[in-house]
């Protein structure tokens, strides 16, 4: 079926001239019988379509002109072909706009569309009138009768008057906003017609139901379940739990090209592309899933499979949904982090939800399986029998509750290879990464409180018991082990309770994983020391995250601040290195670009979405805090760290998504 119809260059190119408001409340039928005459032909002609679109089994096959330009008689046939049984049938519609329409009229109509037919070719079974007049009942039967004994081919005839036409065209008010005055518009659909049709233009109006009776945006949270709504976007999210790490949405737009039509998201998709740029000013910086349009301030949007076109304002406010999803998104994996006091294991391994948290070499592994086995928790007894041994496996379990742990499962660590290791093929795959599993149905109930030292042990307590309990313990066990005669080594060495292996170095048999957030700084430290890991870590971010790097005005402004204060405090005197990386800043000496730095960030009237400003400006403060004597105090240091607090919420914003990649699908 076509999706256009192609008119006539006389009807193409007409002015469209709306036609006045309603004089009263009062009068509610569309007066048709006052438009132009043209104007009323290509009226019917757009209704014609929108209701074959409505069946999809007709289509539009020509539209002809009745005389021509200067004549007294106007007018315009619709030929439309009915493809249903395959029979291909065709039926007329005849538009007339007269002031006052006659059985005589009527009549003349009806032999012109006989005296043409064998001329048009077409298997005409229907010819059917508009008339803006409005014609009684009675009066149509009997013109219908009459036009019968005209002719004695099998033809139904019907007149189509105004008052047809006005039940027909309610139900398309883009029809009526397009060719009267908006007032008609507002008066037989409501206000709401007016806004969907100014907003999104001459479109098929069927706004979904959830925004009837909507007023102003709203967000409504329910356990793991978001639903936020506004002007033009309508999101539901299913959000992360202690239970289940998984997240996805589906998403429904007002406008009515995509009415009851839910385009779905799921977790990779979300953390992937929809979060990333959160809360980022949509012209400041490229979100991935939009693409401006170069002939108007639209945008294109992909959501999941499908590329749509959206206004500035849709996109904006589709924009604003995402923002809020992610938000929440956020703040139920700080909860789980929390919890699972996993925040400061950021490395990776692909295709795993398991976090790892050290690594050890093979053969201390292999030490760590032999322990477990010897220390069965259902063939021995003693401190140190709590594990359930399986191949491959460490599973700590108590059959007893003990004054510091109930019976049950504790914590399954299971060992993964290196995905980094032949990153550059020079390093022998000798490692084994240690990883903390997530607690599942064996050890997890509703309760969040289950995730403890008592309970299931969260990821730091089993990373430092590995770490200063488990490894030192199995040292010393292999140790005395190898002093007794073979018959003796398993009873002995079961039932030894105690024992530490001597200058025991953590960093010799392990390297943990675990790394400090610049977060920890703030309002705890005033070292220089401490000021340089902050600024160390935002300037590796800046550097590698180049396209989702988006930082406010003020948050730009204490940027520079931050450096002023660095230089100004320091012995900091390579002016060539800082005014290369700062080359938009005028300046002739140490003392001039100090002056510039302070200066600049008040002539900007936004905040920056240059990540390679952002990069320049963090490492001339790292090479001054790391190069030069400074001489700022612990009171000014913790100034300087709270002022790239933002810069510091924006780095482990990004480091808890890509933390959050764990638990998808690669």
């Amino acid at each position: 079926m076509n999706s256009s119809i192609k008119l006539p260059d006389y009807l193409q190119n007409i002015t469209f001239n709306k036609f006045r408001a309603p004089a009263t409340s009062l009068e509610t039928d569309l007066p048709f019988e006052l438009l132009e005459p043209r104007i009323f032909e290509r009226l019917c002609c757009d209704l014609v379509h929108k209701r074959l679109n409505l069946t999809l089994t007709d289509e539009v096959i020509d539209i002809l002109p009745i005389g021509e330009s200067g004549q007294k008689q106007y007018g315009a046939d619709i030929f439309l072909k009915n493809n249903e049984n395959g029979k291909g049938e065709v039926t007329l519609y005849e538009v007339k706009r007269v002031k006052s329409y006659t059985l005589s009229d009527y009549k003349k109509a009806v032999s012109r569309f006989l005296n043409n037919y064998d001329n048009w070719g077409f298997d005409i079974t229907q010819f059917n009138l508009f008339v803006a007049d409005n014609i009684s009942a009675e009066s149509i039967a009997l013109w219908q009768r009459e036009a019968m004994k005209l002719s004695k081919k099998n033809i139904s005839y019907r007149v189509i008057p105004s008052s047809t036409l006005n039940k027909w065209i309610r139900r398309f008010p883009e029809l009526v906003y397009k060719y009267f005055h908006p007032a008609w518009t507002e008066m037989l659909f409501g206000e709401s017609a007016i806004w969907h049709l100014e907003k999104y233009g001459i479109w098929s109006y069927e706004e979904p139901a959830c925004w009837v009776n909507y007023t102003t945006p709203k967000k409504t949270l329910y356990h793991d379940t978001l639903t936020y709504i506004n002007d033009h976007v309508k999101i539901h999210a299913y959000l992360p739990t202690i239970e289940k790490n998984s997240a996805s949405c589906f998403i429904e737009f007002r406008n009515g090209r995509f009415s009851h039509v839910l385009l779905t998201l799921n977790h990779k998709q979300l953390v992937n592309n929809f979060f990333v740029a959160a809360n980022f000013p949509i012209n400041e910086t490229s979100r991935p899933f939009l693409t401006k349009r170069i002939d108007s301030d639209d945008y294109y949007c992909d959501i999941g499979n499908c590329r749509i076109s959206l206004t500035l304002h849709e996109a904006e406010s589709f924009c604003e949904a995402l923002d809020v999803c992610s938000e929440e998104y956020c703040q139920n994996v700080e909860n789980i982090e929390d919890t699972w006091r996993s925040k400061n294991f950021n490395y990776h391994i692909n295709s795993t939800e398991n976090i790892p948290m050290l690594k050890v070499n093979r053969s201390l592994w292999s030490l760590l399986l032999d322990f477990s086995r010897y220390h069965d928790a259902f063939n021995t007894t003693g401190p140190w029998s709590i594990f359930d041994s399986c191949p491959g496996w460490l599973k700590v379990y108590t059959k007893h509750a003990s004054k510091n742990m109930d019976a049950g499962y504790h914590v399954f660590i299971t060992p993964m290879g290196d995905d980094n290791s032949f990153s550059n093929f020079r390093k022998s795959d000798d490692d084994v990464i240690l990883t903390w599993q997530p607690p599942n149905d064996r050890a997890l109930s509703t309760d969040n409180a289950i995730i403890n030292p008592r309970r299931y042990w969260d990821i730091e307590t089993t990373h430092n018991w590995i770490r200063f309990e488990l490894i030192p313990r199995a040292l010393e066990w292999e140790k005395e082990i190898r002093k007794k005669p073979l018959k003796e080594r398993v009873k002995s060495i079961v039932l030894r309770s105690n024992g530490q292996f001597p200058n025991y170095d953590p960093q010799k048999y392990s390297k943990s994983l675990f790394t400090e957030s610049p977060s920890s700084k703030i309002n705890t430290s005033g070292s220089v020391k401490s000021l340089l890991f902050v600024v160390n870590e935002l300037q590796s971010f800046f550097n590698r995250h180049v396209n989702s790097a988006y930082i406010d005005h003020d948050s730009y402004k204490n940027l520079f601040h931050v450096l002023s204060e660095v230089l100004s405090k320091s012995d900091s005197n390579d002016f060539s290195y800082l005014h290369g990386n700062l080359s938009y800043l005028e300046a002739s000496d140490m003392s001039s670009l100090i002056r510039s730095i302070r200066e600049h960030p008040y002539g900007e009237k936004s905040g920056c979405g240059n990540s390679f400003r952002i990069d320049c400006v963090l490492r001339c403060i790292q090479v001054s805090l790391r190069d030069y004597k400074s001489h700022l105090n612990n009171y000014e240091i913790r100034g300087l760290i709270n002022d790239l607090t933002p810069l510091i919420k924006i780095v482990e914003r990004r480091m808890l998504l890509i933390r959050q990649t764990r638990f998808f699908n690669q």
